[in-house]
């Protein structure tokens, strides 16, 4: 017995709007970390807003089992997490490439949602992505080959088709554990009253799946 087919849906369609909403704010950020920032407080408010953006995608999407998106979104918040230790600067190509990965994040979603193939290399861009963690020169390949990889599907359609009826005591704690970071970061992230009202909305759905989990 899988999670009710309406509840999956439900709350994909909601990780797809919180995904534009976080690649939005991704994109703005890094649109002025390109035009320059004065102020070494705001520039340092918009490193921390690009990291924890990358970091709620790549919780949430991992959860429902959209892992294309959730490994893109994992190696900007570990090039952004380099970046907020010092241990590297923000140059014109690394802001280059971190705007390629968010187009290539919703492409992955779309991909997921219309249950087709990647149009482009994930390989690739995840082996630049960390190339330019590790501060090498990072160079974009003239005609890069699409690499074919399984196509995704919601964590709890693939149980059904491997007929599997348990859930390992491992995986329930990983998804509790994401859940609870999610909702700490989103908090941080916005304290307004109405994104709080999005937010709550968001965590009991998220509740009624690990209730459904544990009763699986």
């Amino acid at each position: 017995m899988g999670l009710d087919p309406e509840l999956l849906k439900q709350l994909i369609q909601t990780f797809k709007a919180e995904l534009e909403e976080q690649t939005q704010i991704i994109t703005n950020g890094l649109l002025e970390l390109e035009k320059g920032i004065g102020k070494k407080e705001d520039r340092e408010k918009t490193i921390t807003a690009i990291f924890r953006a990358a970091h709620n995608i790549k919780g949430s999407s991992r959860s429902l089992g959209i892992h294309h998106v959730g490994n893109i979104a994992h190696n900007i918040e570990s090039l952004f997490s380099s970046i907020q230790k010092k241990e590297m600067d923000v140059q014109p190509p690394l802001i280059d490439l971190c705007l390629e990965a968010v187009d290539k994040m919703q492409s992955a979603m779309e991909s997921f949602l219309k249950q087709t193939p990647l149009d482009f290399d994930i390989d690739d861009l995840i082996m630049r992505l960390n190339q330019g963690q590790q501060g090498e020169k990072v160079k974009k390949p003239e005609s890069p080959k699409v690499q074919e990889h399984p196509i995704e599907q919601p964590r709890e359609e693939l149980k059904s088709q491997q007929n599997s009826i348990r859930v390992s005591i491992d995986n329930i704690d990983h998804i509790s554990s994401l859940m609870e970071e999610m909702q700490v970061n989103k908090i941080a992230i916005d304290d307004h009253y109405t994104e709080l009202a999005k937010l709550l909305i968001k965590i009991k759905q998220f509740q009624d799946v690990w209730k459904q989990i544990l009763y699986f």
